[in-house]
């Protein structure tokens, strides 16, 4: 028996990434989220990787779907809920801390660049060794 990664239906995909189901229908819909299975007892299933591809930032905070009624398992283990939650949430979680690191490495790489570029200012404004930078005026 071949062993499958958990997949988050489009109501846990959706709450994952801060977005509305619709959302999450639409892009899957327009062919952006390729992969997505139906399962008889889940719904649609959405890979991981399909929503991070798409451009979704997976734990992003959302208002509460408004459409899912009160009670109804969203995660876990349970009955309509994701089968592994714990692979699926640390499947989430890394991709945010990657997404999170992507930034603090471009804004570290940014910082770098300004201090590089202001040290060539300053280096320029600078005098050559052995070069006077008295100014001499002559009388007459």
């Amino acid at each position: 028996m071949s062993t499958t990664r958990p997949m988050p239906n489009q109501r846990e995909a959706a709450a994952a990434c801060g977005v509305s189901r619709s959302t999450i229908r639409r892009r899957r819909e327009a062919g952006l989220l390729p992969g997505s299975v139906e399962n008889p007892q889940r719904g649609r299933l959405i890979p991981v990787e399909a929503l991070l591809a798409a451009g979704f930032i997976l734990n992003a905070s959302s208002p509460p779907d408004q459409s899912s009624p009160p009670g109804s398992a969203s995660s876990g283990d349970g009955p309509g809920g994701l089968v592994g939650g714990s692979v699926a949430e640390l499947r989430a979680e890394l991709g945010r801390v990657r997404h999170q690191h992507a930034l603090e490495l471009a804004a570290a790489r940014h910082g770098q660049a300004l201090a590089e570029s202001a040290a060539i200012r300053l280096r320029d404004r600078s005098p050559m060794p052995g070069r006077s930078t008295s100014v001499t005026f002559s009388r007459r």
